[in-house]
C-alpha cells in the first residue's frame, strides 16, 4: 500500500494581547484623526467661500476695479487703499458717499505701517466729469475711479482695495466688544439742533460701542475740521489693530471666525482668495505697532462758487506722499529727560518706582485755583493724581472729570484732565486703576522723566504719549490728536509733574 505522508496540525499559539484600553487608545487615535482632517477639510472650505465673499459682493465693482491695481512684488511693500463709504455691501448701485479715503502701507523691509489720508473735500480733476470733490470720484464711478483719481494725484501704485460700509464699522467693533479709545475732549451734537450727525462723548479714555466710534471718527466740526478728522481716523485703525491681533489667538477663535464673517459680509475688495489674504494678514500681524506712521494731504481751505473745497498746491501733494514713502522714526533706544536719579528699564514692567524725593519736593509754580481742582479731583476719584507743577506757556486746562472705566476685570476708577492748546487742540492727562490698557502697548523708547521711568509712543517723530505706572494707577499725558505740542513740551509735562498736594 502506498505510504501517504502524514499531516501534522499544529495548532498556532494566540498571540499576547495588551491591555484593552491600548487598543481602544489607537482606535481613538484613529477617529481623532479622522475627524481633524474632516473638520480641517470644512474649516478651510468655509474660510475660501468666506474670503470669497468680499469680491461677490460686488462682482462688478471689483471686475472694473482690478485694471487699476498694480500687482505687489513678494518682499516689497503693499498699498492698500481703504474707503470707508455709506454704501451697502449688497448693493451694487452707484451714487454712495466715500467719508474716508486711506492709502495704508505695508513695508515688510522696515517692518512699519504708514497711513496716507486724502480729505474728502480736496478739489480735483475727475476724468470725464470735470472739476470737483475728491469724494464725488466715489459716487460717479465707485471703486475703479476713486483708484484712477488717487493714482494720478498721489503717483504712486496702489496694489489693493478695500471697500467698507459704515454698517459693517459698526458690527464689526461691536463683534470685538467694543473699542477702547482716548477721548480727547467733550463731543456734543444734537441732530436736532444742527443738521449734523448726533454725538454725546465725554472726555477720557473707555469703551466705545460701534454707534459711538463711528460718531467720533466722523466728526468734523472741531479745531481744523477734516484734518482733524483724518487724525481721528488713523488714531481708530492704530488701536483696532491690537484688538484684531487680540482675536487672532487661539483662545479668541470663535469670535476671529465670527469678525471674519461679519467683514465678508460687509467689505468689497479684490482680496478675494485665501491665500492672499492669508499673506496680507500675516504681514499686517508681524509689522510693529509701534512704527505706524500717520500723515495726510495738507492744505487750505476755500469758497469757490459757494462750495467748500480744501485746496493743495502740487508741492503740499508730493511734500504728503514723500513723508509717507519715507516715514522718520525715533531711535530704539532708553533716554534720561529730566531726571533727578535712577536708570532706564523695560516698558513691559507691571510698575515704576515712585517719584524721588527731589520730584517730591519740587515747587509747583501752577495757579492756587489750578491745584484747587487738582486736589477737589483727587478726592472725586480716590486716586493718587500727578499734576504739572508748571505748564508751559500757551497750556491750559479746561476740564477735570473722574469717572468709571468698563476693564476687562471689571470697573475700573479713572481720572482726566484736558488742557487746551493755542491752535485750539485738547492734550490730555489720563490716571486709571489699570495698568495693562491697551493703548499702552507696545512703547517705542523708555526714558526717566521727573525720577520716574516712563514709555514713549511716536507717531513718527512726532511724540504722541507718555506714560508711567505706579503702583496699581497707569498715568500717561497724550499729545493733540493734531500733535499740537512739541516733543520738548510733552516732556517737560511729564518731567515736571508731581504728586497732587
Amino acid at each position: 500500500m502506498p505510504r501517504y505522508p502524514r499531516y501534522v496540525i499544529v495548532k498556532k499559539a494566540r498571540p499576547r494581547r495588551g491591555p484593552r484600553w491600548l487598543g481602544l487608545a489607537k482606535w481613538t487615535a484613529v477617529v481623532l484623526v479622522v475627524v481633524a482632517a474632516l473638520t480641517a477639510g470644512a474649516a478651510l472650505a468655509w474660510l475660501q467661500r468666506t474670503t470669497a465673499q468680499v469680491a461677490s459682493n460686488n462682482p462688478r465693482e471689483v471686475t472694473q476695479a482690478r485694471p487699476q491695481l498694480t500687482h505687489a512684488r513678494p518682499g516689497r511693500p503693499v498699498n492698500i487703499l481703504i474707503i470707508g463709504s455709506d454704501r451697502r455691501a449688497s448693493d451694487p448701485g452707484i451714487g454712495a458717499r466715500s467719508d474716508t479715503m486711506i492709502v495704508v502701507r505695508l513695508d515688510p523691509r522696515t517692518g512699519s505701517i504708514a497711513m496716507l489720508s486724502v480729505p474728502r473735500d480736496l478739489r480735483v480733476r475727475l476724468p470725464g466729469y470735470g472739476t470737483n470733490k475728491v469724494n464725488a470720484a466715489y459716487a460717479f464711478g465707485g471703486a475703479k475711479l476713486t483708484l484712477q483719481v488717487l493714482k494720478r494725484l498721489l503717483g504712486i501704485p496702489i496694489n489693493d482695495f478695500v471697500d467698507a460700509n459704515f454698517n459693517g464699522f459698526v458690527q464689526v467693533v461691536d463683534q470685538l466688544g467694543g473699542a477702547y479709545l482716548m477721548i480727547d475732549h467733550r463731543y456734543y451734537n444734537n441732530t436736532a439742533v444742527t443738521d449734523y450727525a448726533s454725538v454725546d462723548l465725554e472726555p477720557g479714555y473707555q469703551r466705545l460701542t460701534g454707534r459711538q466710534a463711528l460718531s467720533w471718527v466722523r466728526f468734523r466740526h472741531d479745531q481744523n475740521g477734516d484734518f482733524t478728522r483724518i487724525a481721528r481716523q488713523q488714531t481708530f485703525l492704530r488701536e483696532m489693530k491690537r484688538e484684531v491681533i487680540s482675536s487672532a489667538r487661539l483662545s479668541s477663535l470663535p469670535r476671529f471666525l465670527s469678525l471674519m464673517d461679519l467683514v465678508s459680509r460687509n467689505v468689497t475688495s479684490d482680496v478675494s482668495s485665501l491665500g492672499k489674504a492669508y499673506r496680507l494678514f500675516r504681514l499686517a500681524m508681524r509689522l510693529d505697532t509701534s512704527r505706524i506712521y500717520q500723515t495726510h494731504v495738507e492744505g487750505s481751505t476755500q469758497m469757490i462758487g459757494g462750495v467748500s473745497y480744501v485746496i493743495a498746491t502740487p508741492a503740499q501733494v508730493r511734500a504728503a506722499v514723500h513723508r509717507f514713502l519715507h516715514p522718520r522714526w525715533v531711535p530704539r533706544r532708553a533716554s534720561t529727560v529730566g531726571t533727578t536719579g535712577g536708570s532706564p528699564a523695560s516698558a513691559g514692567s507691571a510698575g515704576s518706582p515712585p517719584a524721588s524725593r527731589s520730584a517730591r519736593a519740587a515747587v509747583i509754580t501752577d495757579s492756587a485755583h489750578h491745584v484747587a481742582e487738582w486736589q477737589a479731583l483727587q478726592r472725586r476719584c480716590s486716586l493718587r493724581l500727578f499734576m504739572p507743577a508748571h505748564l508751559p506757556s500757551g497750556l491750559n486746562y479746561a476740564q477735570f472729570r473722574s469717572y468709571t472705566v468698563m476693564a476687562p476685570r471689571g470697573p475700573a476708577k479713572a481720572a482726566v484732565v484736558v488742557g487746551t492748546a493755542p491752535q485750539g487742540g485738547s492734550w490730555d492727562l489720563q490716571a486709571i486703576a489699570w495698568t495693562r490698557p491697551p493703548i499702552l502697548a507696545g512703547p517705542a523708547v523708555t526714558t526717566v522723566a521727573g525720577g520716574r521711568i516712563c514709555s514713549l509712543y511716536y507717531d513718527g517723530p512726532a511724540l504722541r504719549l507718555i506714560a508711567w505706572r505706579v503702583g496699581a494707577v497707569a498715568y500717561w499725558i497724550e499729545n493733540t490728536v493734531d500733535e499740537e505740542l512739541s516733543n520738548r513740551e510733552m516732556l517737560a509735562l511729564a518731567a515736571s509733574s508731581v504728586p497732587v498736594p
